[in-house]
């Protein structure tokens, strides 16, 4: 806090988010009454909006800690009253660590109209490879400071210790003690109003001291300086702050004569103890500041109004709205918050000015009361009458017009009419509009804005506006044809390089961030983004949207039959190959298995069979999964065993095939098995699954099959979206004990052989439900129905199967054996994936996605 009383902050940034369009830096905060800075739960609105208020000054990258005011004498005067400011040590966007040494900072404060401006120098820095005495690296990350009684300064560091700062212009500089040993105490009050540092507790000690040694009558002596108009205004200045502790003994005629004061810092303190007072009568001398010539008063009016729910006050606070400072504007809204909506809003919007109209909504909004439909509707109907003009109230505009998006948009003419208007001026040719008109046009979905957007998109050259480009169009759901979808699509092609894949030096949240833009996109442009297969950059962000986006298509496998029929030469057809691999369709099936069968060139062949493990076959074609057991990668062997095990059928089911096989003097079922298990042996990491392999060909129960649960899903989208499961699984009898251990992110019904056993809505939770009753001998099909609500989604669940005394018997867990789909049929339930469906393995979520 200042000599004036005004709060201010050193504040930080969200190093996470660097190079993203939210992005704030850090920066001085002036803290007005009422005031909101707006940050948010995810980044901070832009410093134009006129729900929140600008910084005093940004600062850039920094990791800001405590502190104060300097009201000393030892420094050279340009810090007198500058706020000092502790900088700890700065952390790395990037990767979090930190990698810049901390600095002390000055702020240089002067009044601003009715706010501030700053000017910030380093007042103190450690040099890149100081060396304490013990020869420790000085990083000087600092988290305190304090003004010493001599004037000098303390800086504390996190394990370094007390630094002193002290300034000494002689060639020769001298240490001086730090608290001058014999201090005579104030006894006069030129002297007492003289003390140094008046926010520390030494000072207050000798305020203390020094109001005693003059006794008698030093209130009345104080009122007496504080209106001595000759006196220097800082020595009034102090006065009055000496005497604001018993602000509700002061005479009213005193309060009265500080108003009436030639001194704007004097009548801007009359305003804060009208406020702070509460007394009634005073209201008439708050209305009389609140027209002062200077806005830092007419702030301070509006603000001690605020403080007040008298309707005196309304129609002047809401004149005030039209004030020509920023600020004053701000604490009028503030003000007229405080007093129901239902007082204000028709005086209000009977005022000339439209800036009135704006404040009065964004007042309701701030007190939770907001303007119902037809307020807001005759504003934004006046408004596209008649659009303002000037900067900063297109700016209040664009903001009323997302604000107020639901309001407006129960009116759908009237809506019409709001895209008519944005898309009329759009773009225009000031950045900041042009940000606000995207964001407000993306808000309202317009169909029409998506070809203006679209055309920016691909003239905009500043990185971080492409973000917000591509951002705001992800959420429009419609409203192209297939060229401009094609378009956005191959702009989005060029994010695999440059600066988009460049993630050194950027926020760490930046690419998470950006896929989830991605993720948006894909949900609207699976075709546009499908015809990129033969510009993928394998591993890029965008290579894993294009192939979920094909592979959740309902056209995923004609795009990507016709996507390998028309590739142009062998590597197009091998990235297109990586993409079926993702997809599962009968046409797919059909169109490998054909190339499959005609190929000769085995790593051809292997490739069309590991792609052929996700796809669904013509019945009696599933044996080639069978040979493939005798592949030489173990990868494919490895996608052969979980289709066989996923298939469930046992080993004479695949006799045909079984009785050609051959494996040095092994034949048919004794080859098999002794490949199966072999391959155990040589790879125990994948015992679990060929495990569960033998089990299927033999029809028997697994012991401890999956016995550790995966996170499955689908995809790994973050979007909201519904999945189904399935896994079938044999039993010899019916188990005396089974339990099932189920939770999903966020909600789940569950069925075992048709029969509802669980649901659930508390991802927190492990559900624990006793299951025999509807377990059978034989074939048995757990299905499961869940849907996602934001963020990443997931199924985990183990089914446990024990004798009578809790003797373990088997366990049955979420795995890739299982299948999943976001096109159920209509008998999934009973059927599973037998029914139909685009049914395919899911992915393991169990990590971070």
């Amino acid at each position: 806090m200042n000599y004036l009383g005004e709060f201010f902050s050193f504040d930080s940034d969200m190093e996470w988010h660097v190079d993203l369009p939210w992005y704030r830096p850090v920066r001085l905060n002036h803290w007005a009454t009422g005031s909101d800075q707006g940050w948010q739960g995810v980044g901070a609105y832009p410093s134009y909006y006129l729900d929140c208020l600008p910084g005093v000054l940004n600062v850039g990258r920094g990791s800001p800690n405590w502190g104060i005011f300097y009201e000393h004498t030892q420094f050279p005067e340009k810090y007198r009253d500058a706020f000092i400011a502790c900088d700890y040590l700065w952390k790395s966007a990037t990767s979090g660590g930190y990698a810049n040494p901390g600095r002390l900072c000055a702020f240089e404060l002067d009044r601003a109209g009715a706010t501030w401006k700053a000017k910030m120098t380093v007042l103190a820095q450690a040099k890149r490879g100081a060396k304490d005495h013990k020869g420790g690296r000085i990083n000087f990350a600092l988290v305190d400071v304090d003004v010493a009684p001599d004037g000098s300064i303390l800086v504390t560091d996190h394990n370094q210790g007390v630094w002193r700062i002290f300034y000494d212009p002689s060639v020769k500089p001298t240490v001086k003690p730090i608290s001058p040993k014999a201090t005579a105490p104030a006894s006069t009050i030129d002297a007492l109003l003289a003390l140094p540092q008046p926010m520390s507790e030494w000072c207050r000690q000798r305020e203390e001291t020094g109001k005693k040694k003059i006794g008698a009558g030093v209130d009345e002596k104080l009122r007496a300086a504080a209106l001595e108009r000759g006196r220097e205004t800082r020595q009034r200045l102090r006065a009055i702050r000496l005497l604001s502790p018993g602000f509700k003994k002061l005479p009213a005629s005193f309060i009265n004569s500080l108003a009436a004061d030639g001194t704007t810092e004097i009548r801007a303190q009359a305003a804060w103890l009208v406020g702070i007072r509460g007394d009634s009568s005073e209201i008439p001398a708050a209305l009389k500041l609140l027209d002062d010539s200077d806005p830092f008063v007419r702030r301070r009016a509006a603000e001690a109004l605020s403080r007040f729910g008298t309707q005196s006050a309304t129609g002047k606070l809401i004149s005030r709205l039209d004030d020509e400072d920023r600020f004053v504007r701000y604490a009028a809204m503030t003000a007229l918050a405080h007093r129901p909506t239902k007082e204000f809003i028709q005086d209000a919007l009977r005022h000339k000015s439209s800036r009135v109209w704006m404040r009065a909504l964004v007042a309701g909004s701030i007190r939770r009361e907001a303007p119902g439909a037809p307020h807001v509707q005759e504003v934004v109907e006046r408004l596209l009458s008649k659009p303002p003009a000037k900067k900063e109230d297109r700016l209040d505009f664009l903001r009323i017009l997302g604000l107020f998006k639901g309001q407006v948009a129960e009116n759908k003419e009237l809506a019409a009419r709001v895209s008519r208007y944005l898309l009329t001026g759009y773009p225009d040719a000031d950045s900041e509009i042009r940000w606000e008109q995207a964001r407000v046009l993306s808000g309202y979905q317009a169909p029409s804005a998506f070809a203006p957007l679209l055309a920016m998109l691909e003239t905009e050259k500043d990185p971080i506006a492409q973000f917000h480009l591509a951002r705001m169009m992800a959420n429009i759901p419609s409203g192209w044809n297939e060229q401009e979808s094609a378009r956005f699509a191959s702009w989005l092609s060029t994010t695999q390089k440059g600066w988009f894949s460049q993630f050194q030096g950027k926020g760490r949240q930046f690419k998470g961030f950006w896929g989830t833009v991605l993720n948006q996109i894909a949900q609207h442009h699976a075709d546009g983004l499908g015809g990129l297969a033969d510009r993928v950059v394998p591993g890029s962000q965008l290579s894993g949207h294009i192939l979920a986006s094909i592979r959740n298509s309902s056209q995923a496998g004609p795009i990507l039959v016709r996507l390998y029929n028309n590739a142009r030469d062998e590597d197009g057809r091998k990235k297109v190959l990586e993409l079926l691999k993702q997809a599962s369709h009968p046409s797919i099936g059909k169109l490998l298995l054909e190339k499959y069968k005609a190929a000769t060139d085995p790593g051809k062949k292997d490739a069309l069979l590991a792609a052929l493990c996700s796809q669904p076959l013509p019945a009696g074609e599933e044996g080639i999964f069978i040979a493939g057991l005798f592949g030489r990668d173990d990868g494919l062997v490895q996608s052969c065993a979980n289709r066989v095990a996923r298939d469930g059928k046992t080993i004479d089911q695949y006799a045909s095939v079984v009785r050609s096989i051959t494996s040095g003097k092994r034949k048919g079922e004794s080859a098999v098995y002794h490949r199966i298990l072999d391959t155990m042996s040589r790879n125990p990491a994948r015992a679990n699954s060929f495990a569960a392999l033998l089990v299927s060909l033999a029809g028997k129960t697994p012991p401890n099959h999956g016995a550790v649960p995966k996170c499955i899903w689908p995809s790994t989208k973050q979007d909201n979206e519904r999945a189904w499961f399935a896994k079938k699984f044999n039993l010899d009898a019916v188990p005396p004990k089974a339990v099932l251990h189920i939770t999903c992110d966020n909600v789940f019904t569950a069925w075992l052989n048709g029969k509802k056993i669980a649901s659930g809505s508390d991802w927190n939770r492990v559900n624990r439900i006793e299951t025999r009753q509807a377990l059978k001998k034989g074939e048995n099909l757990f299905a499961v129905e869940c849907a996602n609500q934001g963020g990443p989604g997931g199924l985990m669940a183990v089914l446990e199967l024990s004798d009578s005394s809790g003797g373990p018997l088997g366990m049955i867990a979420t795995n890739e054996t299982w299948l999943a789909t976001q096109s159920p049929p209509g008998d999934w339930k009973t059927q599973g994936s037998s029914g139909g469906g685009n049914w395919r393995p899911p992915l393991d979520v169990s990590g971070p996605t």
